[in-house]
């Protein structure tokens, strides 16, 4: 008996819901209403604004076209220079030239009673004048200083040994011109003199000579 009132109970109950989900689902749904249209009114919309114009930039104005002066042409002017004069080596007489000789040694002793004979002196001015005629002979003038066309007289002082060949040469006095200085200095420095005669003292001495450097005359090359 009690199964079947809860059974009942079961059955009621599926009963109730089944007609509460008809009455929902099955219920008649509600129709809208139709809209009507009584009057319709064409609207003009305002134009757009239209953009500004573009600006228009005017093309920059051509620079004046610069012409360069003409530099000014000077005149050329053309000196004409007359050739220097031919100079011909002529030998003259130099000057005598100065002598140094070596003075005799001084003894702190007494002097002998003789003194000893001085050394053979007689072929020395002779000696120096043949040494001013062989660097005067064989001079070669450099081609700058012969274009130069000027000349000039150097003392210059000479040590020579006896046998002839030369110890060295300075500069005394300046021709003004360093390179016919420095010409004549080689000249003395390369020259060849001979050996001492019997009339020469047996010891170094020393010269003090002019030498006279002039530029070579052109005028045996221009008749050929």
């Amino acid at each position: 008996m009690p199964r079947a009132t809860a059974a009942s109970i079961v059955l009621v109950a599926l009963i109730v819901a089944f007609c509460y989900w008809a009455s929902v689902v099955l219920a008649p749904k509600p129709q809208l209403a139709p809209i009507q249209v009584t009057q319709a009114q064409l609207v003009t919309l305002p134009k757009p604004t239209p953009p500004p114009p573009p600006k228009v930039i005017p093309p920059p104005k051509p620079l004046p076209a610069l012409i360069p002066k003409p530099l000014p042409v000077q005149s050329r002017i053309v000196v004409a220079t007359k050739p220097p004069p031919p100079v011909h080596h002529v030998y003259k007489p130099a000057p005598r030239p100065v002598i140094h000789t070596p003075a005799p040694p001084v003894s702190a002793v007494h002097p002998p009673p003789q003194a000893a004979p001085a050394p053979p002196s007689s072929g020395i001015p002779v000696y120096g004048q043949e040494m001013h005629s062989i660097l005067e002979a064989n001079q070669s003038v450099p081609p700058a200083l012969a274009s130069l066309g000027v000349g000039g007289v150097v003392l210059v002082q000479i040590t020579v040994a006896p046998d002839g060949h030369v110890i060295s040469a300075k500069i005394l006095r300046s021709s003004g011109i360093k390179l016919i200085d420095q010409t004549a200095w080689q000249h003395a420095m390369q020259a060849h003199f001979g050996a001492f005669g019997s009339d020469m003292p047996a010891l170094a001495l020393t010269f003090d000579v002019p030498v006279d450097i002039q530029p070579q005359s052109d005028d045996s090359g221009d008749s050929n």
